[in-house]
């Protein structure tokens, strides 16, 4: 009885078990589609466009290249209905183009313009058994408000299902850009008259190329130039200064040459020429009395400067500029070069020599100024009556300001226009100077 049970018991599991088996078998054929549709992929061709202004916005229209969705596995576009596209911001469409799509479980294709900012695709999907692919050609864009870096056209919406994340999964890059402009700099290093000009202009835009102009500028001798990318020219300063070159530059990229051009800017420096002679002024003169050394002749050219050794050309630098004032207490001779921005030239020099006292045709017991300093007016005094004498006053860079013919004992000499300053006061009798004293303005 007890086996009878076990036994009819038995029978009863064994067909329950067979049932669940050939159930659970029915539902992992039924889930393999699904599973497959979960765990594949779709691959996209997603090309990029870059669309430039000339010279602003909005641009042209760009056609965008081929945007190819394929499938890696059967059923990867799995579902029929719409797939939402949407422009970037600074971006519109103009042309949605066309879609189409290879083998035959794709069907229904059309692709619409939505407005200006959305492309609509939509499809029928009858069976899941083929590879297939889904093209979208000759998609039209322009740029619409400012230059913008890469950005994405993206999948941001619709009915259908592609299996891979549908915010990102169909997509095409989209670049805008100014009219394409130096981004070298404007203002390159100065360069030496007879010393090539060197300038390698360089734009933001991708495969930029450049076109140059040169107008005829007064001290330069080149006549007017052209050419591409880098001058690489030898321009002469004619004159004693600096003279500015202009390189006048028009940029093309992707079809777009820029009608702004870019003024590049050079400033060609001048050399010195060696000043022909050195004097000095009285010469000889009394031991602690002044002279004024002055280099005559030659020309500065940029950034120089007069300089003044003693000892030797090159020596010690004893000061600066055109003229200048020593006092030696031994005969002495200095030595005058210019020193600039593209040279340092020869130097020229002259010898101070030193006399014992006035010349015998000189009143023996001097020359007294007073006041000195003096706001108004000051006197100069001799000792003893001097006749036809020229009385000159010289400022500190050795111009005479006054000149007086005098003959007497005192001379009143007024400051009128004068500016306050250090003053020389020389006299001169029969061409010899006989007296040579400092004064001061207040």
């Amino acid at each position: 009885m007890n086996n009878n049970t076990l036994s009819c018991n038995n029978g009863s599991f064994q067909k329950s078990s067979a049932i669940f088996k050939k159930m659970l078998l029915a539902l992992v054929l039924l889930a393999y589609p699904a599973l497959n549709t979960v765990f594949a992929q779709i691959a996209v061709t997603a090309p990029s466009l870059t669309l430039a202004a000339c010279p602003s916005f909005p641009t042209s229209p760009g056609t965008l290249g081929n945007l190819v969705v394929t499938e890696t596995a059967a059923g990867d576009i799995s579902g029929s209905g719409t797939v939402i596209l949407t422009a970037p911001t600074n971006f519109e469409f103009t042309s949605a183009g066309t879609a189409t799509a290879t083998g035959t479980e794709i069907n229904g294709i059309s692709i619409v313009l939505t407005n200006a900012t959305t492309l609509t695709l939509t499809y029928t999907v009858s069976s899941l058994t083929e590879i297939n692919a889904l093209t979208l050609s000759g998609i039209q864009v322009i740029g619409i408000n400012a230059a913008t870096p890469a950005s994405n056209i993206t999948h941001s919406g619709g009915t259908a299902t592609f299996n891979q994340n549908v915010n990102v999964a169909i997509h095409a890059v989209l670049t805008s850009t100014l009219s394409p402009v130096l981004s070298s700099g404007l203002t390159p290093p100065s360069v030496c008259s007879g010393t090539a000009f060197s300038y390698t202009p360089t734009s933001v835009a991708v495969g930029a190329t450049f076109a140059w102009t040169r107008p005829v500028v007064v001290g330069i001798s080149n006549p007017a130039g052209s050419g591409t990318d880098n001058p690489n020219e030898t321009l002469s300063n004619s004159t004693s200064g600096s003279v500015f070159a202009i390189y006048i530059y028009t940029v093309t990229a992707d079809g777009c040459t820029n009608p702004d051009t870019d003024s590049v800017i050079v400033e060609i420096n001048a050399f010195s020429i060696s000043s022909t002679s050195a004097t000095a002024n009285p010469n000889p003169v009394i031991s602690g009395d002044s002279t004024l050394l002055s280099a005559t002749g030659g020309s500065l050219g940029t950034g120089a400067s007069y300089n003044w050794y003693s000892g030797a050309c090159g020596g010690t630098l004893i000061g600066t500029g055109s003229s200048i004032y020593v006092t030696p207490t031994s005969v002495a001779t200095y030595f005058v070069r210019a020193e600039g921005t593209c040279n340092t030239t020869s130097c020229t020099s002259v010898t101070v020599n030193l006399t014992s006292g006035i010349s015998e045709k000189n009143i023996a017991s001097g020359v007294t100024i007073f006041p000195n300093p003096f706001t108004s007016q000051t006197t100069v005094s001799f000792t003893k009556e001097i006749k036809n004498a020229t009385i000159k006053m010289i400022d500190v860079l050795g111009k005479e300001v006054k000149s007086i013919e005098f003959s007497g004992t005192q001379l009143m000499i007024r400051k009128g226009e004068l500016n306050a300053g250090v003053y020389f006061i020389q006299v001169v009798l029969e061409k010899e100077l006989i007296a040579h004293q400092k004064v001061v303005i207040q």
